[in-house]
């Protein structure tokens, strides 16, 4: 095979791949549970620099809901805040106080022969971010969203897959018909691949939608019994009541 089509050839197999991995990346900022990699998105502007959001805050994760920002330095506070939110404006924020930051004894001070100016104050504060339920209108919002990035994703391998192909032919003019089927046929097989990927992430992504949509009305059920319960028993207490003073 001509080694200009071979080059070709990978060529459409990276960025066809390329548009596969960036739907499971925007999939991933449709966030359901906290994890790491809803945040990787996030850009944090201080000052003229732009930084990724694990350079100016340590990221921890207490629960499958919530993510604890805890920005490096004071002047990062803001931006840090600023940054997740413009990324994630759906996140509940609160501020909190950081009843854990690190302090030295007087006494671990003199034995490490530090002094006040050697240690930098931590941060008082940090940010706890929660990620909200999927009630019925984030479930269509999100079902409606992962739909059209996928559009978007197929529509972009099938104009890469038409591009690969008119660009193979201009070296294809001497080959066989043989030949040319077969540079076709690989191309084919990449687009097909790289669908199949979009079509696995996608399928995950709607699984992952109406599970915590099934999640979230299964907790308003069991609230919702709670509640009528408390009222049944407040009712029936109420009655045994009026009945004691009927008999009195």
């Amino acid at each position: 095979m001509n080694k200009k089509i071979e080059l070709i050839l990978k060529e459409s197999e990276d960025t066809m791949s390329a548009h596969a991995v960036l739907y499971f990346f925007r999939l991933s900022n449709i966030c359901i549970e906290a994890k790491p990699i809803a945040l990787l998105s996030t850009t944090v502007r201080v000052g003229a620099v732009e930084a990724n959001i694990e350079n100016v805050a340590d990221i921890d994760i207490p629960n499958k809901k919530q993510y604890a920002i805890y920005p490096k330095k004071e002047n990062f506070f803001v931006p840090v805040l600023k940054g997740i939110q413009g990324e994630h404006p759906e996140f509940k924020m609160e501020v909190k106080e950081n009843e854990t930051a690190p302090m030295l004894t007087d006494e671990e001070m003199k034995m490490l022969g530090l002094t006040d100016e050697d240690i930098e104050e931590p941060m008082k504060n940090y940010l706890l971010f929660t990620v909200p339920d999927v009630d019925e209108d984030r479930r269509d919002a999100y079902t409606n969203m992962t739909h059209a990035l996928y559009e978007v994703a197929i529509a972009k391998l099938k104009e890469e897959k038409v591009a690969f192909l008119a660009k193979t032919k201009k070296y294809l003019f001497a080959a066989s018909e043989e030949e040319i089927e077969e540079v076709n046929d690989q191309i084919d097989k990449v687009y097909d691949s790289n669908k199949k990927e979009c079509d696995k992430h996608k399928e995950k992504k709607l699984s992952e939608i109406e599970e915590a949509y099934q999640l979230y009305l299964a907790e308003k059920t069991k609230e919702q019994e709670a509640a009528s319960e408390e009222e049944d028993a407040s009712a029936g207490g109420n009655l045994f009541s009026m009945n004691m003073q009927d008999e009195d």
